[in-house]
């Protein structure tokens, strides 16, 4: 691919946010298909409750949510690879 030419990239995404969007989480991972999705943060939002928020609020909607909260606040390879490994072991698919 020659970079001295402009090139295209999209990415179209849904972002559903405001008071109490959290609580949808489980809803909206249903929508596109997803079982078991796998919960990635650091361990600063997760000491302060709104990873098992979260976690919960899919659980109430019949998934099963795995969470990876050991992401650094400048994400390393390491914590790629954990989150990965993580991904596969617990068979995610989200």
């Amino acid at each position: 691919m020659a970079w001295d030419s402009v090139h295209l990239f999209e990415c179209p995404t849904r972002v559903f946010y405001g008071r109490g969007a959290s609580a949808t989480a489980g809803e909206r991972l249903r929508e596109l298909g997803v079982t078991r999705p796998l919960v990635v943060s650091d361990p600063g939002v997760a000491t302060a409750g709104i990873v098992e928020h979260v976690a919960d609020a899919i659980r109430q909607a019949g998934l099963d949510p795995v969470v990876y909260a050991e992401t650094e606040s400048n994400p390393t390879t390491a914590n790629i690879t954990a989150a990965a490994t993580l991904y596969r072991e617990r068979r995610c698919d989200g």
